[in-house]
């Protein structure tokens, strides 16, 4: 393709979302959202509804291991089950978001164990 002259015509460049924002995923107003959340907003309504379904069954994961955490007396925290598989979620969401956005794994790492510490015994 010739690129000289007054009526030379440029290659379309493949539109790629993630090149644009500064964090990626993120809002276009730059703050981070976890992937799936950032996946949804854009999707078609069956993608839309199985990304939903997902994170459904991973929050109902995660209340079952932090019943049968607080069940077997390794969790006895007063923080109410369905809570705490909520947060559990959204730290796994960022940290997924963070790792995907190239931040340092040991970093990473080292947030998620101060993160899940609420989980622990004292």
């Amino acid at each position: 393709m010739q690129t000289t002259g007054p009526h030379h015509t440029k290659r379309p460049t493949p539109h790629n979302p993630l090149k644009k924002r500064p964090y990626p995923c993120s809002s276009k107003i730059g703050r981070p959202l976890p992937v799936c959340a950032d996946i949804s907003v854009n999707a078609q309504p069956q993608t839309r509804a199985r990304v939903e379904e997902i994170d459904s069954a991973a929050k109902t994961a995660y209340a079952a291991f932090l019943q049968s955490r607080r069940d077997s007396g390794d969790w006895p925290g007063a923080i109410p089950v369905e809570a705490g598989a909520t947060y559990l979620g959204e730290q796994i969401a960022l940290a997924i978001t963070q790792r995907a956005a190239g931040e340092d794994r040991a970093r990473i790492r080292e947030m998620l164990g101060l993160a899940f510490s609420v989980f622990f015994r004292p």
